[in-house]
């Protein structure tokens, strides 16, 4: 996928935080050694697979956070193929793949337990492995949450050393 497609991804999501979609306030997550930016009131529940889960107020879309070894192919058939093997999961269609800056990104769309989700998928190398989150989202409730997914994938970064002699919360 050409640079050009991930740059034109980042700039619709500059517009959408632009427009609207991000909270007045936020929490910030650190997790695999990433660090991300999410609505107050968000939760996080981890599995004993390790896969976290970060869970907003209301239903309809969530975010999953990933630690993989190796960066995932930015291609649509090895994107597809880590969506098939979720649980609950069918119809995985992965219509866009590509990396740029280091960074894989993906969007698709597949069915959970029969309901329709838009995913997104951001895969960043922190340290010794890479951190993947995933966005879904029910289609009916696109629209009214998709810039919030958005800023989450924005902000998420290496997490920053605490400052020498600064106290650790």
């Amino acid at each position: 996928m050409s640079t050009r497609f991930i740059s034109r991804c980042v700039l619709v999501m500059v517009v959408c935080l632009s427009v609207g979609g991000r909270s007045a306030s936020a929490d910030t997550f650190v997790l695999h050694d990433a660090q991300m930016s999410v609505p107050e009131g968000w939760g996080m529940k981890t599995a004993q697979d390790g896969v976290s889960t970060l869970l907003p107020r209301d239903k309809g879309h969530f975010i999953e956070l990933y630690r993989f070894k190796t960066m995932p192919a930015a291609d649509t058939k090895a994107i597809a193929a880590l969506f098939a093997a979720r649980k609950n999961t069918t119809d995985v269609v992965i219509t866009k793949a590509g990396s740029a800056s280091g960074a894989v990104s993906a969007m698709g769309s597949l069915k959970i337990k029969g309901t329709p989700v838009s995913i997104g998928l951001l895969a960043i190398k922190v340290k010794d492995h890479v951190v993947v989150l995933v966005s879904y989202i029910e289609t009916s409730h696109r629209d009214e949450v998709k810039g919030i997914h958005e800023a989450i994938f924005k902000s998420l970064k290496a997490a920053e050393s605490p400052k020498r002699g600064a106290a650790r919360e």
